[in-house]
Formats: structure tokens, C-alpha cells, sequence
């Protein structure tokens, strides 16, 4: 008797070793099924990226009555840091107003998706130009990405946003940097989701991201963009009597401090980058002081440190 239960208790336990090993493998085999949805969705939209700057670079001609302007490079840098862009013909203007039109259309029908392509659309033939329909098609935009994108609302045949199962073994940080978002935004758009409570199995919302963005010294405007296409907009005022100097940078760090006597809590965003062989470094902050180059509204600023991630996003500072 002795020996038949030690039989079936070490066959017992095989089968529930056995049953661990096999979870574990399931965990891995989730883990990397999420790694390749990830890079096949990146590299499908920065294909279709490439193909759409290709088609429309070889499709633009000069005009005489043409409305564009070209992005010059820095003063002093010997080339152009941007590529210019040339002028739209009559034809791509029509036609970037019939694309706002039909997504005003779509918006007020409430197909929100749909609308939001055709804003995309006009909005990439409207970018590097100076023309009447931008500041509709950026309004527009940034009322739909809001309820679109920032809502915690999954639509059907949205191509940003998705609804996973979270693999077994991922806490809350790791699906946020497998999805290269910040956690402050999983959390944005998971308001349910408390992280110590986050299970194998459960249902997240997550954006393909990184969310980066373009800062127009000259305009005074931060873009906020995700896969280089218009989410939203802030803008700024320059602290410093020098302007900082364009080129691309990264965020390398981010600090919060509460201030005495009632002011509101102390924001700021440092941006450094390697532009013409110097360190350069961008400070951003929601108080004005000697050493901040760029002011920003508290909430704003909060906004955008809670879209930009250190780790992915990429800032760009245009004159």
C-alpha cells in the first residue's frame, strides 16, 4: 500500500511539473507572438509611410501658384537638416480640401475612424506647407485623436489602438515598453487596471506607439505625433533670449516637485541631443527661470511628459 501510494503521488507530481513546464512555454510562446504583431504592424506602417513620401515627392511639381515654403536647416550648418519640400500644384490643393471636407462630413456622421484617415491623408499633404485648410484639418484632428486615441475606447478598424490578452509573466511596465508607450498612458487609457491587480489573461488596451514630436520655434508650437502623423498641439513661449537649436533630440530626463504657498506642482522636461558634433541640452518647464529654454502650460506639459517616452520618442526642434 506504502509503495502504491508513493507511485501515485510521484506520478502526481511529474504531471504537475510537467503541467508548469508547459505554462511556462505557453507564457514564451505568448511573449514572442506579441514581439512579432508588434514589428509586423511597424513595419507594414513605416512601409506604407515610405511608399506615400515616395509617390507624393515624385508627384510634386513646382507651380507659380504654388502655396508652400521649405524647411531650411540651421543657420550656420552648411546643408539643409530638412529636405525641402516643394510647392503644391493646384491639383493636390483640391484635393487636400475635397479630403477635409469628406472627413468633416464623416466626423459630423460620427465615423470618427473613417474621418480620421481622410484628416490624415490631407493633413501629410498639408505638412511642410503653409496653407489655408492646415489649422482646420490639425482642429479637426485633435478633436477626433481625442476621443480616438486618448479615450480608452477601442473602435473597430482603428490602426493605433488594439486590444490585447496580457501574456503570462508581463507586469504592467513591460507591456507598456513592448508596445513603446509609457506607463502613465497605459494607465490613461486602462483607468480600471490597478497595476499590482494586472493578471495573465486580462484584457488591456494599448496603442502602437511612440508618440513623438516636433517643436516649431517659429510657429511656438509643440506637435505631438504618432508615427510621424498630427496628434495634438501645444504651444509654448521661448524663456531664454537664445532660441535652442534645431535638430533631434532625445528626453533624458523627466522631474516633479511640488512648490510651497499653493503653486502649482513644478514640471520639467530636459531634451538633449548631439546636433553639429556638440551636447546640446532643452529644458522645458511649467515656470518660467533663468535656466528653462521653453514654457509650457501645467497641463500641457503634463500631457505631454505622460505621451513621450524616453526610451522611444524622438523630439524635433525645427526653426
Amino acid at each position: 500500500m506504502a509503495k502504491g501510494r508513493r507511485r501515485k503521488k510521484r506520478f502526481i507530481n511529474q504531471w504537475w511539473w510537467a503541467l508548469v513546464a508547459l505554462l511556462i512555454c505557453w507564457g514564451g510562446y505568448q511573449v514572442w507572438r506579441v514581439h512579432e504583431q508588434i514589428d509586423r504592424q511597424l513595419r507594414r506602417q513605416q512601409q506604407h509611410q515610405r511608399t506615400a513620401d515616395d509617390s507624393r515627392s515624385a508627384g510634386q511639381t513646382p507651380a507659380a501658384s504654388g502655396i508652400g515654403i521649405t524647411d531650411q536647416g540651421p543657420p550656420g550648418s552648411g546643408t539643409s537638416a530638412y529636405p525641402r519640400q516643394l510647392s503644391l500644384t493646384k491639383r493636390e490643393v483640391k484635393r487636400m480640401h475635397q479630403l477635409l471636407r469628406q472627413g468633416i462630413e464623416l466626423a459630423k456622421a460620427h465615423r470618427l475612424i473613417a474621418a480620421r484617415n481622410k484628416l490624415e491623408q490631407a493633413w501629410r499633404m498639408t505638412k511642410g506647407h503653409k496653407t489655408s485648410a492646415a489649422g482646420s484639418i490639425r482642429k479637426w484632428l485633435m478633436r477626433i485623436d481625442i476621443h480616438t486615441l486618448l479615450d480608452g475606447v477601442a473602435y473597430p478598424h482603428d490602426h493605433w489602438i488594439r486590444l490585447v490578452q496580457v501574456p503570462l509573466g508581463i507586469n504592467l511596465e513591460r507591456m507598456a515598453h513592448l508596445y513603446r508607450i509609457t506607463t502613465a498612458m497605459l494607465l490613461n487609457i486602462n483607468p480600471m487596471i490597478m497595476p499590482r491587480d494586472l493578471q495573465a489573461g486580462s484584457w488591456l488596451l494599448v496603442i502602437l506607439g511612440p508618440f513623438d514630436a516636433d517643436i516649431h520655434i517659429s510657429s511656438q508650437r509643440v506637435d505631438l505625433l504618432i508615427h510621424h502623423q498630427f496628434v495634438l498641439d501645444y504651444p509654448f513661449t521661448t524663456a531664454g533670449v537664445i532660441t535652442p537649436l534645431p535638430g533631434k533630440y532625445v528626453v533624458a530626463r523627466v522631474s516633479h516637485a511640488a512648490l510651497s504657498n499653493g503653486v502649482p506642482e513644478l514640471i520639467s522636461l530636459t531634451l538633449v541631443g548631439d546636433i553639429n558634433g556638440r551636447h546640446e541640452a532643452v529644458r522645458i518647464s511649467n515656470v518660467a527661470s533663468p535656466d528653462v529654454d521653453m514654457v509650457m502650460s501645467t497641463k500641457a506639459l503634463a500631457e505631454l511628459v505622460k505621451m513621450l517616452s524616453p526610451t522611444f520618442s524622438v523630439v524635433t526642434i525645427r526653426p
